[in-house]
């Protein structure tokens, strides 16, 4: 089931979205593989499951796992903000 935006599960996900379209514009990426690139730099994941419905989809997760080994410290952190 999908979750309303409005619904305060979400909500800061919802509210840190446009920092992480800012970040990912200024950084020349999409704010999808910013994402998936943060999520395999935590150290509480183990694997970061993508999934693909299309060729371009596929191609972007891989895009974004190829974007994960590019970030630099100060980028990191940035993201670690969002996240925090």
């Amino acid at each position: 089931m999908v979750a309303a935006l409005d619904d305060p599960r979400i909500g800061y996900a919802v509210a840190v979205a446009p920092q992480l379209v800012a970040l990912a514009d200024a950084w020349g990426t999409e704010a999808g593989a910013l994402a998936i690139a943060h999520a395999l730099h935590r150290p509480a994941v183990a694997t970061a499951l993508l999934g693909a419905t299309s060729a371009e989809q596929g191609t972007r997760n891989v895009k974004a796992v190829r974007l994960a080994s590019t970030l630099d410290a100060a980028q990191l952190a940035a993201l670690a903000a969002l996240a925090a």
